[in-house]
């Protein structure tokens, strides 16, 4: 049915802010330089790197623990209600909707209001579920995305807090 992985797109997916930040960043220079004159070059170099340390150091934080996470897993629908974990060592885990005792994700306000995201981490999210037999399994935002975890797990309940 559908296989999820850590795979380029789920990071570009993730960290498409930076794209944009380098992107504009050097617009801004010309526009500083040509505008204001070579003087205001190094105030805007100086916001640039206050801007990137400020917005993106904490989404490479949470990028780099989700990555920990997830990374060398697969998330499978292998049929209606019914779904398979790979870990990173190989063994699988499958159940069924019916298994899961609880299942809690944990997003921005943004992420979860489906509303705009102003700061680069509020993207991310993940789910904690809890199986019958006691195990626990964490699905970031990097394996599969918010939206398509909410509708293969109605009993959902999302929390909202300022990270993820």
């Amino acid at each position: 049915m559908g296989t999820y992985r850590v795979n380029f797109y789920a990071h570009l997916r993730q960290s498409w802010p930076v794209f944009l930040f380098l992107l504009v960043s050097p617009l801004l220079y010309y526009f500083f330089y040509f505008q204001f004159g070579q003087e205001s070059v190094s105030f805007a170099l100086y916001a640039a790197i206050v801007a990137f340390a400020t917005s993106f150091l904490p989404q490479l934080v949470i990028h780099l623990r989700y990555l920990n996470l997830n990374q060398g897993m697969s998330f499978q629908i292998i049929g209606e209600n019914r779904f398979m974990l790979t870990n990173k060592g190989g063994e699988r885990i499958e159940f069924s909707n019916n298994e899961v005792i609880s299942a809690i994700t944990v997003a921005s306000f943004a992420e979860a209001k489906n509303s705009l995201q102003f700061w680069p981490w509020q993207g991310y999210s993940f789910t904690s579920l809890t199986l019958e037999s006691g195990k626990e399994i964490i699905i970031t935002s990097l394996l599969v995305p918010l939206i398509d975890l909410t509708h293969l797990f109605p009993q959902t309940k999302i929390r909202q807090s300022i990270m993820a």
